[in-house]
């Protein structure tokens, strides 16, 4: 049997067995190097670029340096810079003195516009109110109404009565004034009105010298609501409050003292000229209460030209009628 070489070595692809043999190759030691040496050189030769760079030219920098600027100042003379300067100073002067008095001219002639815009605005508001308003006695509508105010004043009370007639026509026997009115399902006799307490009081120790029973109070009748159909009602329900007032103090005031003060006759005809001359009625109880004061007002006068007592009781018996019927209403 043969010997097979010690370094044979098999190889077998897809299989199939190949012999192989390893044989060891000789080089010259220094061949590679050479080689190696050969082509980097070729490489290096390759490889080399001339590079072109462009001329610049070297100028050199400037070097940084702080400035400090300060320009100088002249200093002058006061005279010579007053001299130097008076013609502009004097200009300027002359230029805000005019600019001032343009724009003060200026605003005077708008303030002069606006004001005499709104004058004539109510002036046409006024005209346009007196266009609106009712003239005496016109109709004002079936629905219209006014409020009366409530009154409070202080009276001189007879007595409390189921039935006052008889008994208030015996206090008229004695000459003093007085009128039933109804409260609570009860009838009471007033026999006077007063514009305080104070000055009921005092009248009601002038009516016990009559052998009558008396006492002052103050009542209050409540405000009314009532329709009105023509401005004559209006007009006199907005003024028959105040009215009322001052023909009560004055009335209660001569009943105490016997004489009438002129100043407060005067405040009363002031008020009175404001209902005076009205006739369009269609309300037969506002045309009471019209008629009571007027009534009132007249015996006043009538009390200051004679000094008689009987317009005094009279007076209060217009007022007395006049708290009668506007209770009723």
């Amino acid at each position: 049997m043969d010997k097979q070489p010690a370094n044979q070595i098999k190889i077998k692809i897809n299989g199939d067995e190949r012999p192989f043999k390893e044989e060891v190759a000789i080089h010259k030691w220094n061949a590679n190097e050479m080689e190696s040496a050969a082509a980097t050189e070729k490489t290096a030769e390759e490889d080399q670029f001339d590079w072109v760079l462009p001329e610049v030219e070297d100028k050199p920098i400037p070097e940084f340096k702080k400035i400090y600027y300060e320009p100088s100042i002249e200093k002058a003379k006061p005279n010579k810079i007053f001299k130097k300067n008076s013609g502009s100073h004097l200009l300027t002067i002359f230029i805000s003195a005019a600019t001032a008095i343009s724009i003060g001219i200026l605003f005077g002639f708008i303030m002069l516009k606006v004001i005499a815009y709104q004058t004539e605005g109510v002036s046409q508001k006024s005209i346009g109110n007196k266009q609106n308003a009712l003239p005496a006695g016109a109709s004002v509508g079936q629905n219209s109404s006014v409020v009366l105010p409530a009154i409070t004043t202080s009276i001189i009370q007879g007595g409390v009565f189921d039935d006052a007639t008889a008994p208030a026509n015996d206090i008229k026997g004695k000459g003093l004034p007085a009128v039933i009115i109804t409260l609570e399902n009860k009838q009471y006799i007033l026999m006077g009105v007063s514009n305080n307490l104070a000055e009921a009081k005092q009248l009601a120790e002038e009516q016990k010298k009559q052998d009558v029973e008396v006492y002052a109070k103050q009542l209050t009748f409540q405000e009314k609501k009532i329709g009105v159909s023509t401005q004559d009602e209006k007009t006199f329900a907005e003024h028959t409050g105040e009215l009322f007032r001052l023909l009560t103090s004055v009335s209660s005031n001569a009943y105490l003292t016997g004489k009438l003060e002129a100043d407060s006759l005067s405040n009363i005809e002031k008020q009175y000229k404001q209902v005076e001359g009205l006739k369009n009625w269609k309300d037969t109880n506002l045309k009471k209460l019209y008629s009571s004061q007027k009534e009132c007002y007249q015996h006043l006068l009538n009390f200051q030209k004679n000094a008689d007592q009987h317009e005094i009781i009279s007076a209060e018996q217009a007022l007395l009628s006049y708290l009668k019927q506007y209770n009723e209403l």
